[in-house]
């Protein structure tokens, strides 16, 4: 009886040990799975459609689905890329200023990840280019 009762805690000790290893249970995981329903709900709204067909009620229900993702978990790499999603599709809705203050909260959230920020800053440079005003895109 002891015996089995070692074997058994043998072998699930390594399990519990790469659970605890990859985090099945961590705020990626949950991230991952609230972007994944995003993309569900983005795919079924677009289907079919071009960006031009989209209403801004179409656009608002997958911001939402989105926000989501950044509102649970603003330090997640994937709650960066819902922004950047949320940035453009604001841009499509010729919201500049709302697209750039995404793109600040990812540089202000992830301003330790320098690939993650600098790229978010390079976004907003853009904006402020195709706005002409190649002046503030420099800074």
């Amino acid at each position: 009886m002891k015996n089995n009762i070692k074997t058994n805690l043998g072998k699930l000790i390594p399990i519990f040990i790469i659970l605890i290893l990859t985090g099945c249970s961590s705020n990626r995981f949950r991230a991952e799975k609230l972007f994944w329903q995003a993309e569900k709900i983005a795919s079924k709204i677009t289907k079919g459609k071009s960006k031009e067909d989209l209403a801004d009620k179409d656009m608002d229900k997958i911001i939402a689905a989105y926000r989501r993702v950044v509102s649970n978990y603003p330090l997640e790499a994937l709650a960066a890329k819902a922004q950047v999603i949320i940035a453009n599709l604001y841009l499509m809705q010729e919201e500049p200023k709302k697209a750039q203050k995404e793109l600040e909260q990812i540089i202000h959230n992830f301003f330790s990840r320098p690939k993650i920020a600098s790229s978010a800053q390079f976004a907003i440079g853009e904006i402020f280019e195709n706005q002409g005003k190649s002046d503030k895109a420099l800074i």
